[in-house]
């Protein structure tokens, strides 16, 4: 089943360190990320000979649908990506999922005000949304 998991959430809560969470416990080997811009990636790993693709621009005017079109056209089977809680990055995310036949997760990262929870939140996150894919990708 094709699916995008999409983060999404106000600027500044996590998006992104979640999903770049995600991909450093997902890499495996030493290639380089197919694109990498100031502190975002868009990248394909693979799990168990899955392709998944990952990016973490989620914000206006950004390379978001460039980045999201890449991985489309590669054919990856699960999509990771952020977005805002509305606007066009929203609007972005639900047209490609649409028009590409992917089904849409909604999710939101953990996050909290006290910064010392901020690097075991991403592992709780990252942990669960990598038990996520493996049970997507038996569907």
């Amino acid at each position: 089943m094709k699916t995008i998991i999409c983060f999404w959430g106000l600027s500044e809560i996590g998006k992104t360190s979640a999903i770049k969470t995600i991909w450093q416990n997902l890499k495996n080997g030493s290639n380089p990320p197919l694109d990498i811009s100031s502190d975002d990636i868009c990248d394909i790993v693979y799990l168990d000979n899955h392709k998944i693709g990952i990016e973490s621009q989620g914000d206006p005017y950004s390379k978001q649908t460039e980045w999201i079109d890449i991985l489309i056209k590669e054919e990856c089977e699960i999509i990771i990506c952020a977005s805002r809680t509305k606007g066009g990055t929203v609007k972005i995310v639900e047209s490609r999922a649409q028009d590409y036949g992917y089904e849409l997760i909604w999710i939101s990262p953990l996050s909290s005000i006290q910064d010392s929870l901020h690097s075991d939140l991403n592992s709780i996150t990252s942990e669960s949304i990598i038990k996520l894919i493996k049970v997507l990708l038996t569907k």
